[in-house]
């Protein structure tokens, strides 16, 4: 087979030239034209094509001019087709049609609109550099090789300068659009790509670009998916889609992150393995509602929204492997409620500039910080999750949780007892008694603070003096300050002169009614009868001196108050019925536990 190289040529040579072209396309011979020749030297008829095809004969032409529209329905195509670097000036309408070999469009620029609906081609797909001008239609289509709509040799992408549609395509190899950019509407809903499928940079300058809305409805991709680098001008509609391999939607090798400049929409979405976001930006709000994650996903570094505009949803998503959103920042609210995650759930270094909502989500481990004890159980972190707002975790369970405790309980809003008690329990079975106590006692300052005195006045005393005199039962040293300052009182009180009478002495059967004489005791007997006025059993220690009725000056030189020892006797034994017996129950842990 020989090849026709055709030179420049004068108008007169224009009717030899058609024929001598003409001739070599129906002979099956490859057409090769100079790229720099003027139009009029390149062109071809649409009819030429079409005659050699219903021969059964190749087509393959490079840098050709080729005239009029082209269509073909209900049409087998036997032979193989190149048009390599072509131009076509009428539209293209191929629908129902059956091609057994490979077509070749590697740089061919299509003006007008191109449709190749319901089209079955049982080799391979090629437009490789290829640009089109107008609306570029593939709905239906069927590649049984591979798809490739990459850069040409030179690095150039594929330009979709109008709306482009992939709706319902099956493509059984591979699918390449590393590189493309998409100026319209891009719509692959519902296409089903057995082999992998690429949006990266791959031998382009950069990965692919969509400057409208990407729409992958429905979309199956049972290989692994790459968006590396991929720029999203517009919205980006990932609803019910699937993919069984990994799904890669991380910065490409410069460095440049996936960019959702619109709203991203990933709702009951399927990611059967890994899937990786890794420095991903998201302008706008990230919807994963009911997202499910077979493999480990990982948004590490990622940011969502910008301000109250962008809100990161993850509502009842499933992470069956882990979850990672290690240094993200989260801009806007965050919704993780209803989410699970079979493993853990890392949050380290992460920020929450906008309220956080955890309601009713379960992770086997939560991790808002770095252990700071790798090998035994600790609940302190280094590098914390910051959350500038509240966090709502009413509902949230876990077996394991690391955090900075002091900012996290200062943040939680609304108040429900649940995540306290929660906190609480892992963190005694954990053996973080004191932290456990920690989340305890606020628990119990943010329950008072709903409590009204003007409303509820009773139950505002009782537990501002279960507060003030037993610190809720947690470590309860000021009943120790309390009654060590009334029994030192009470030492002062009974060592004035006249403070204290002795008891007289009776004898079996009779009743001593002799005048008693007041006395004055040393410290250390005063003592005893403030321990016996104080105690609400009574012992032996200090019954010998029963306080006096009358007053005595307390006090130094001028400066002096008058007490009555009688009075403040009851005063201690009132004390001592209510201090004691609360600090005993604060001791074996009872009190406390009758509160909870």
């Amino acid at each position: 087979m020989t090849w026709l190289v055709l030179p420049m040529i004068s108008k007169g040579q224009m009717d030899d030239r058609e024929a001598r072209i003409k001739h070599e396309i129906l002979a099956g011979d490859p057409v090769v034209f100079d790229p720099l020749e003027a139009k009029g030297a390149r062109t071809i008829a649409v009819s030429w094509l079409v005659e050699a095809l219903g021969k059964g004969l190749q087509v393959k032409v490079t840098n050709g001019i080729i005239i009029g529209p082209l269509r073909l329905t209900d049409t087998v195509i036997q032979s193989k087709i190149s048009l390599v670097g072509c131009r076509f000036d009428g539209p293209i309408e191929i629908n129902r049609s059956l091609f057994k070999q490979t077509l070749d469009f590697a740089g061919t620029v299509f003006r007008q609109e191109v449709d190749f609906s319901n089209t079955h081609i049982q080799g391979n797909l090629y437009f490789q550099g290829a640009e089109f001008d107008e609306e570029a239609v593939f709905d239906r289509l069927q590649v049984d090789g591979d798809l490739s709509f990459g850069p040409d040799d030179q690095g150039n992408p594929v330009e979709f300068n109008s709306d482009t549609s992939f709706l319902g395509s099956r493509i059984r190899g591979y699918a390449y659009f590393d590189g493309a950019e998409f100026h319209g509407d891009a719509t692959f809903n519902g296409i089903m790509i057995d082999g992998r499928a690429s949006f990266a940079a791959g031998s382009a300058r950069r990965a692919a670009v969509f400057s409208g809305d990407a729409e992958f409805y429905g979309a199956e991709i049972h290989g692994d998916l790459d968006f590396s680098g991929s720029l999203f001008e517009a919205d980006a509609n990932f609803d019910n889609f699937r993919v069984s391999g990994q799904a890669l939607f991380r910065a490409d090798d410069q460095g440049r992150p996936v960019v959702f400049a619109g709203d991203a929409h990933f709702p009951f979405a399927l990611f059967g393995s890994n899937a990786w976001f890794l420095d991903a930006k998201f302008r706008k709000s990230a919807d994963f509602m009911e997202a499910e994650f077979g493999g480990r996903v990982s948004f590490t570094n990622a940011v969502f929204g910008d301000g109250n505009d962008g809100e990161a949803g993850f509502f009842g998503a499933r992470f069956r492997r882990g979850a990672t959103f290690q240094a993200a920042s989260f801009g806007g609210p965050a919704e993780f409620s209803q989410s699970t995650s079979d493993l853990d759930a890392r949050f380290e270094d992460a920020r929450f500039l906008g309220r956080a909502t955890f309601v009713e989500a379960k992770f086997e481990v939560a991790y808002f910080g770095v252990p700071a004890d790798s090998k035994n159980y600790s609940i302190d972190v280094s590098k914390p999750t910051m959350f500038q707002q509240t966090i709502d975790l009413r509902g949230f369970t876990y077996n394991r949780i690391y955090l900075d405790l002091d900012n996290v309980l200062r943040k939680i809003a609304p108040y429900d007892r649940q995540p306290f008690s929660q906190l609480e329990k892992v963190l005694i079975d954990g053996g973080q008694d004191e932290q456990a106590d920690k989340v305890y006692i606020e628990r119990r300052l943010a329950e008072r603070a709903r409590i009204s005195i003007w409303q509820d006045p009773g139950h505002w005393l009782a537990d501002w003096v279960y507060k003030c005199g037993a610190n809720y039962g947690v470590r309860p040293y000021r009943l120790v300050f309390f009654s060590f300052l009334l029994l030192a009182l009470g030492m002062l009180v009974f060592t004035q002169a006249g403070a204290v009478e002795s008891k007289p002495e009776e004898s079996e059967g009779t009743k001593n009614d002799a005048p008693r004489k007041p006395i004055q005791i040393n410290w250390p007997e005063a003592i005893e009868v403030s321990l016996h006025s104080f105690l609400p059993v009574d012992l032996p220690i200090g019954s010998r001196w029963i306080p006096a009725v009358g007053p005595v000056k307390v006090g130094y030189r001028q400066w002096y108050f008058l007490i009555h020892p009688h009075r403040y006797a009851s005063l201690l034994r009132l004390s001592g019925w209510v201090l004691v017996p609360i600090g005993i129950a604060a001791l074996t842990g009872l009190l406390r536990h009758i509160a909870s």
